[in-house]
């Protein structure tokens, strides 16, 4: 990786690997679509990091371990939705027809990742390696270069910052839903 354009060698890289990488992950991940964009995923985030992972070797073995680990967190992170999904569902007990129901859990889920979205950048992604990865807090502070009292003190002000954001949310499904 001598050469400094860093645009030119991950654009030739693309070219060379793009398909191979979709076919490995879609082996992982049995969706096409979402192959696609996790490989795309993969190439923005290698662009963006360019300079830290400039003095890698083999850069190819790289990017095909790169896709693999992000195609197994994709299905993590998958399972945990279908995981949350059923939970929520469990929540309802009574719909007037399907359709309702589609739409309530789409509200509920929208609501969710938008208090998850609000999260200042450290306590989200101490929260999402926690909660959707399911890491240990001790994984979760190598990972982050951080103390593992600070994961705790992240991902407590994180659920507190989401309870907070969805209190009034949760008092109106309760109310809707059990009276």
């Amino acid at each position: 990786m001598e050469n400094n354009n860093a645009e030119e060698i991950i654009g030739k890289l693309f070219n060379e690997c793009f398909h191979s990488l979709v076919f490995k992950s879609f082996g992982i991940v049995k969706d096409y679509d979402s192959a696609k964009d996790i490989v795309q995923d993969v190439f923005v985030k290698i662009w963006q990091n360019y300079e830290q992972i400039k003095p890698i070797k083999d850069f190819k073995s790289y990017i095909f371990k790169a896709v693999q680990n992000s195609s197994l967190n994709y299905l993590r992170y998958r399972k945990n939705m279908e995981h949350s999904k059923t939970s929520i569902a469990c929540l309802n007990l009574e719909y007037h027809d399907e359709s309702d129901e589609i739409e309530d859990k789409e509200v509920i889920y929208n609501k969710i990742h938008q208090a998850v979205d609000k999260l200042p950048e450290k306590w989200h992604k101490a929260f999402i390696l926690s909660k959707y990865d399911k890491l240990k807090y001790y994984e979760i502070a190598e990972k982050m270069n951080i103390s593992i009292k600070t994961v705790e003190k992240y991902i407590s002000k994180a659920l507190n910052l989401i309870r907070l954001e969805l209190k009034s949310f949760l008092l109106m499904c309760f109310l809707i839903f059990f009276v």
